[in-house]
């Protein structure tokens, strides 16, 4: 299997063959000429595991629970420089969102609270959102901009002063004391039933987004989710929960990266998204001009056509010229009725001219 992912990078989550319900990605085949049987395994698999979950896709089908359009998610440290003006002891949302125009502009932000403060006093996780002062109203500003707000949630906070009631039903009321849009899960790839009761009984549109590789059985109820170290394979692959539920929206990220070439690469010809995070906890991990202006462009191209990339039939490894290929030029087309959309990447060493497709050249 080494042959499938020969230049992936440290730290990444390798591929695995079509079919394993505990892959990130399904790996693409060993040589394009297996392209066709390559699909139809995809779709084989795609339909058996409908069929075997008894797949419910009701939340997706709802107009309230589209989220396919959040492109663009930025993690920002409550206390952000571009967030809080320190000297004047005030919350600046309209910077913040200004310098994500960058790139392309923000749908929805993670307001990440306690760690790595957390634990230098008794105050739980809970208190660090509680105890601002400002809060509710730093939350109105930020949707009066047509963004959504979502708080974080840390099951591993259990050494501070516990609360008085169950973590779920402090999460319940905190949504309905600052009105977040949804709840994002620290080092967790779902909440189970149970433990969402009470948070859905204060809003039942909540979106619940999981770290990593959402299980199969949960992409009906997570809506989202954080795409954290997905490797891919040379010939490029696909996100399994996206080929299954193209609804489901990911956000790709390598958090200390300076290059996020592979992960525009995963993005783009999956259709998904990108988790904007510059400030890691503390350090600066700052985008690069190009890789800022590439996104910048991508993203207002899925925006425009996401109607293709949700409700459309989805082709990846889509057919390019003989030469494009040769000089590892991939793609994924889109298409809905007489319209479509060709989503391609460079994995070549060189710049490529010639015929890329139908005549068109580059």
């Amino acid at each position: 299997m080494s042959e499938l992912y020969s230049k992936l990078p440290r730290g990444v989550d390798l591929p695995m063959p079509v079919g394993s319900d505990e892959a990130k990605m399904f790996a693409g085949p060993l040589s394009l000429d297996d392209r066709e049987v390559w699909r139809s395994q995809l779709l084989e698999w795609k339909l058996e595991s409908a069929s075997r979950l008894n797949y419910d896709d009701s939340l997706y089908s709802s107009m309230k629970y589209k989220t396919f359009g959040s492109f663009n998610v930025a993690l920002i440290w409550l206390w952000d420089e571009l967030l809080f003006d320190f000297d004047a002891q005030e919350f600046t949302p309209e910077k913040l969102i200004e310098d994500c125009k960058k790139f392309g502009g923000v749908d929805g932000i993670i307001l990440w609270h306690a760690y790595p403060v957390i634990g230098l006093d008794s105050r739980n996780q809970f208190d660090f959102y509680n105890q601002v002062d400002g809060l509710a109203e730093l939350v109105k500003r930020i949707q009066e901009y047509g963004v959504k707000v979502y708080l974080n949630y840390n099951p591993w906070d259990r050494w501070t002063r516990r609360p008085s009631n169950a973590d779920q039903n402090e999460l319940a009321n905190l949504i309905q004391n600052f009105d977040f849009d949804g709840v994002f899960l620290d080092t967790m790839k779902s909440a189970d039933p149970l433990f969402m009761e009470p948070i859905l009984k204060v809003k039942p549109d909540v979106i619940v987004a999981g770290e990593s590789r959402v299980q199969q059985e949960r992409i009906c109820d997570h809506l989202m989710s954080w795409a954290q170290w997905f490797g891919d394979s040379d010939i490029p692959g696909v996100i399994r929960a996206k080929w299954f539920e193209p609804r489901h929206m990911l956000h790709q990220t390598r958090r200390w990266n300076r290059s996020h070439i592979e992960e525009l690469h995963i993005a783009w010809l999956n259709g998904s998204g990108m988790l904007l995070w510059e400030v890691v906890f503390g350090s600066w991990v700052g985008w690069n001009n190009k890789e800022k202006q590439m996104w910048k462009e991508m993203v207002q191209i899925l925006r425009t056509h996401s109607q293709l990339l949700v409700d459309g039939s989805w082709e990846p490894l889509t057919k390019l010229s003989d030469q494009a290929e040769n000089q590892q030029l991939y793609a994924s087309k889109f298409s809905l009725g007489d319209s479509f959309l060709m989503t391609i990447i460079n994995k070549g060493d060189a710049d490529f001219t010639g015929e890329i497709a139908f005549g068109v050249s580059g």
